[in-house]
């Protein structure tokens, strides 16, 4: 995503290099990765949520870009993103735009525990007490032709908090043609910045 001049954005794909703007919200107790919270129900970035030490919202965040395998992978380390981070929760979602309907992998690092929404539906989850590894699950899934909603919720212990992602096609490789947008499709309204 690209800022311009006039403070509006442009849609840039990744094979651009350029940096690409996520949605990141927290943080929430960690009650365990299956309690339903706000961001679960409804992705509203305008819409303020009950946090763990009051309201939070929806911000835009750059996460830093590793290179990983042939590509490159989008990383949080939402512990210094959250001053409260110690049995946390925190989401970071990201739209991906597909040509047509393909077939894909998604390549998932966490410290500590995650679970993956793509458009609504959980297509992987892992509870566990691990560091962040970057492409420690491999989790394929099917991307729907034009904008998909990838939602990522990532627990935290007392330790370090981080998320890893990217996609591939079946070969390991970047698929061609992917666009990436913090709201994607969702009706444009002010962010946290």
């Amino acid at each position: 995503m690209r800022w311009t001049p006039n403070g509006k954005s442009s849609r840039t794909p990744i094979a651009a290099r350029d940096p690409v703007e996520w949605l990141v919200v927290g943080p929430f107790s960690n009650r365990g990765i299956d309690e339903v919270l706000p961001p679960e129900i409804l992705l509203d970035p305008a819409a303020p949520m009950p946090g763990k030490v009051g309201e939070v919202l929806w911000k835009k965040r750059l996460p830093e870009l590793r290179a990983a395998g042939s590509g490159r992978a989008a990383v949080f380390d939402f512990k210094s993103l959250f001053t409260r981070n110690t049995q946390m929760i925190a989401y970071a979602a990201i739209h991906v735009k597909a040509p047509l309907a393909m077939d894909a992998l998604l390549h998932v690092g966490s410290d500590q525990g995650v679970k993956v929404w793509a458009n609504g539906t959980v297509i992987h989850r892992r509870e566990s007490a691990r560091g962040l590894k970057m492409d420690e699950d491999k989790v394929p899934f099917r991307l729907l032709q034009g904008w998909n909603l990838l939602l990522f919720k990532v627990t935290q212990g007392n330790q370090e908090w981080g998320l890893s992602a990217r996609i591939t096609d079946d070969s390991l490789r970047p698929i061609d043609g992917l666009e990436y947008d913090p709201v994607g499709d969702l009706p444009q309204r002010p962010l946290g910045r």
